[in-house]
């Protein structure tokens, strides 16, 4: 990201709502932001963020959701994936919260590389 673009309330706005509307529309809001506000150069990395998220998380989620309700062998691997799909969903949720990767990690681990957004 460039460093010396400092982003606008505005812009911080519509990076928080491309987070928050992942959760419900997955991949589809951070790519309809990144492909219609590509004159912002903040909004636009932040989405770019979001979208590479959504998309891995959304994976991990379907194949943990398939494995358990179907493809699991035994009861008690259908039990482990279903709490795993869970915990993915609410780690999720805590990355739209925070507006960051690290989700509810962010403010207890320290990494110089990713800013925390306000």
């Amino acid at each position: 990201m460039d460093n010396l673009h400092t982003p606008d309330k505005d812009s911080k706005n519509i990076a928080a709502i491309t987070h928050i509307a992942a959760i419900f529309f997955a991949f589809l809001a951070p790519l309809a932001v990144y492909l219609l506000k590509s004159d912002d150069v903040f909004v636009k990395e932040t989405a770019k963020e979001c979208l590479n998220f959504a998309i891995t998380v959304l994976l991990v989620y379907i194949v943990l959701g398939t494995l358990a309700l179907k493809r699991a062998r035994t009861t008690r691997m259908r039990l482990l994936c279903f709490v795993a799909a869970v915990l993915c969903f609410g780690f999720m949720l805590t990355v739209a919260r925070a507006h960051h990767p690290l989700g509810l990690f962010a403010g207890q681990l320290r990494c110089p590389n990713l800013p925390l957004v306000a």
